[in-house]
């Protein structure tokens, strides 16, 4: 290779001059030519292989960066996490390691989650409890103001009273005695429709059917005899009807049965003299009214047998009171029906 500077260029002397041949010159020249051409024909190409290798390098590198694997986090592996350790994140100001930029973002829409909860919650709860009051207030204008009840006149269904009930001795006319209660229903239904009084009462498992009843024995049989003229067989006779103990009686209840017996006595007998001489006296109508207005004020009774009694008397006691204007025989024997019914009453107590 030439070294700049060391260049040799071969001389030919003649007669002791040194001079450079023509021919070499010419060579010379020709090579210098030469070079320039080559040089100024290639300098395109090579410009166009470096863009060529460039484009080439770019392609190369974006084919490298095509094929480079990106590993992201998986997000709900991370959320998921973060409930979990929520707890365990909260340390002191001074020297705890930092907490995890992705888990503290799942953090923040579990609070706004709760704080949406709590209000929803609180909301509904406030609505709901508005309504009540707005009702309340006009359900209170609408039926005014509530006025309680004294202790004393308070319905209670069962009451501490307890009542020794007092066997009643009573005469009845006796139509007959059967051994079922379907066959003595039978045979009552027969005297009602000829117009009679007519119960059945069972009393030690025999069914006794009653056609009427009297204050003794004797005007017993003197009512029997009056039925035996219409072709019905009796036998009068005394009979006690109830007894016993009944508990958990209000106040008003055990008042009803400790006046019953009186009362039913009293009825009993107005109703038999007036059977017998069709009449009754001024003493007894003063008496039935004293006890009219007594009996009524007994009120509050809540067991049903007892209303059944309450209601038993009632009705004879009434029908008595419109005997006394009117008269009527048919009356007593509707009185007498009252009196059977209230024994029967009695006696399932």
């Amino acid at each position: 290779m030439d070294k700049s500077g060391n260049s040799k260029t071969i001389t030919i002397k003649i007669n002791g001059k040194d001079r450079s041949t023509e021919k070499e010159k010419q060579i010379g020249e020709c090579e210098n030519n030469h070079e320039q051409q080559k040089n100024s024909a290639s300098a395109p190409y090579k410009e166009l292989e470096n863009i060529a290798s460039q484009e080439l390098s770019a392609a190369e590198q974006v084919k490298e960066e095509d094929d480079f694997d990106w590993i992201l986090p998986d997000v709900e592996e991370q959320e998921q996490l973060q409930e979990y350790k929520i707890m365990s994140q909260s340390k002191g100001k001074g020297g705890g390691k930092k907490g995890n930029p992705i888990r503290n973002k799942g953090i923040v829409p579990s609070i706004l989650l709760i704080v949406f909860l709590a209000v929803l919650s609180g909301t509904t709860l406030g609505v709901l409890m508005l309504n009540m009051v707005i009702s309340d207030s006009m359900t209170e204008a609408v039926s005014g103001p509530v006025e309680e009840t004294p202790p004393e006149e308070k319905a209670n269904p069962t009451g501490t009273a307890v009542v020794e009930l007092p066997a009643l001795t009573s005469y009845l006319v006796q139509g007959g005695v059967f051994s079922t209660a379907d066959a003595a229903n039978v045979e009552a239904a027969t005297m009602t429709k000829k117009g009679l009084p007519a119960k059945v009462i069972e009393i030690d498992q025999q069914f006794f059917l009653f056609v009427g009843v009297a204050d003794n024995l004797e005007n017993a049989k003197s009512l029997g005899s009056h039925l035996q003229e219409s072709g019905i067989d009796t036998f009068s006779k005394e009979i006690a009807i109830g007894g016993g103990s009944l508990s958990q009686l209000q106040a008003s209840e055990r008042s009803l049965l400790e006046a019953a017996p009186n009362l039913y006595k009293l009825l009993l007998e107005i109703c038999t003299t007036a059977h017998l001489s069709n009449s009754m006296a001024t003493e007894q109508k003063n008496a039935l009214a004293a006890q009219i207005n007594q009996w009524k004020e007994l009120e509050n009774i809540q067991n049903e047998q007892l209303q059944q009694l309450k209601g038993e008397l009632e009705g004879a006691a009434n029908l008595l009171s419109s005997y006394s204007e009117n008269h009527e025989q048919e009356t007593l024997g509707d009185v007498q029906q009252h009196l059977l019914n209230f024994l029967s009453a009695y006696q399932a107590l």
